[in-house]
């Protein structure tokens, strides 16, 4: 399959983990609370959307390849949210979204993640 790397991709992604709920407060006051890491497993949770606009897509369909090469599939619902969980590895993931009437995107994540960022999907020219 041919995949075209391309700019305009849209999945608004992040990674959510329980270890990423603030800790308890400590009991010495000289004590400043360590920023919490996410852990495995890490879960993807995000958005396929139309090129400049917010327009989600739904039916896309996306592969994740871990840094290891596990393959996972899934496809987006009629807002064009994905989510993709149990994931294991940290690392660099690959993100190849295909949707009917878009130009297939490629991109790379790295998980684990603390914000959320964007991919735009380009509808083909007739």
């Amino acid at each position: 399959m041919f995949f075209v790397k391309f700019p305009f991709v849209l999945c608004a992604l992040c990674v959510m983990c329980a270890a990423c709920s603030p800790s308890a407060p400590s009991s010495s006051a000289t004590t400043t609370p360590a920023t919490p890491t996410p852990t495995a497993p890490y879960t993807l949770n995000g958005r396929v959307v139309q090129a400049f606009s917010a327009n989600g897509i739904g039916a896309a369909a996306l592969t994740l390849i871990s840094p290891s090469g596990v393959v996972a599939a899934t496809t987006t619902d009629s807002t064009g949210a994905f989510s993709f969980s149990g994931l294991t590895e940290s690392g660099t993931y690959e993100i190849d979204t295909n949707a009917n009437g878009y130009v297939p995107a490629q991109t790379t994540m790295s998980i684990p993640v603390t914000s959320t960022f964007t991919i735009n999907v380009t509808p083909i020219k007739p």
